[in-house]
């Protein structure tokens, strides 16, 4: 089952709205991308819609109260939501296409991927690990654990976590145990939209010890790395 978030009810637009709708729809989208993605009235996705594809429709006779369906581009370009393909993802990065919808076996839209912000959509999970009393940089851990140190205005751990937010992940899990306090408030909002899961380690277990604590995998591929990574 598809949980459309806000951000993706922008881009839908039912097939029986006037051409008219569209643009306003559109017009107010113009700082995210300048395109729609039509559904019939049971939710399947069956066109795109973009500003050009309004201009031409016009040109050519239609009328703004005519449906977007008239003019709506059939062909248009979707991921599979169980069978995610990195070479087609760049492939459409090559073409230019910014925005791509995520489709289910009934070709309903679960989520919008936005390729100018997004690298890639690898199905991986991430674990870092930050549990560590980072006693080499003493005195500056003594107060503040290694991960949320900041180089340049901005935590080495945050580097990590967008770079990996940048490729598409969505379950991301940091370890915890040293000053966890800290790291946990620290993550207590999502981050880009992506909630990030703490996990407290008992005691200090050592090198990966910690991975076993993780409740769920969602992906058969696990990157472990260790979190202050610069």
């Amino acid at each position: 089952m598809c949980f459309m978030n806000n951000i993706v009810e922008h881009y839908l637009i039912k097939s029986t709205a006037s051409i008219k709708e569209a643009l306003i729809a559109i017009n107010q989208n113009s700082d995210k991308g300048l395109i729609l993605f039509v559904q019939d009235e049971g939710g399947k996705a069956i066109g795109s819609l973009t500003d050009g594809d309004i201009r031409r429709g016009l040109i050519l006779g239609c009328t703004l109260e005519d449906p977007v369906s008239t003019i709506m581009h059939k062909d248009f370009s979707f991921l599979d939501k169980n069978d995610f393909n990195i070479k087609k993802i760049r492939q459409l990065k090559q073409n230019n296409i910014r925005m791509v919808p995520i489709l289910d076996d009934q070709k309903r839209i679960c989520d919008i991927l936005n390729l100018s912000k997004k690298k890639s959509l690898l199905p991986i999970d991430a674990v870092l690990m930050a549990g560590g009393k980072g006693e080499r940089l003493r005195p500056l851990t003594e107060k503040t654990p290694k991960p949320l140190i900041k180089v340049d205005d901005k935590c080495i751990i945050d580097y990590n976590i967008d770079n990996l937010i940048s490729y598409g992940l969505t379950h991301i899990s940091v370890t915890v145990n040293y000053l966890r306090e800290q790291i946990e408030e620290h993550f207590s909002a999502p981050r880009n939209g992506i909630k990030i899961n703490t996990v407290r380690e008992p005691k200090f277990l050592g090198t990966i010890g910690s991975i076993k604590f993780v409740d769920t995998f969602y992906n058969d591929t696990v990157l472990v790395m260790n979190s202050d990574l610069f």
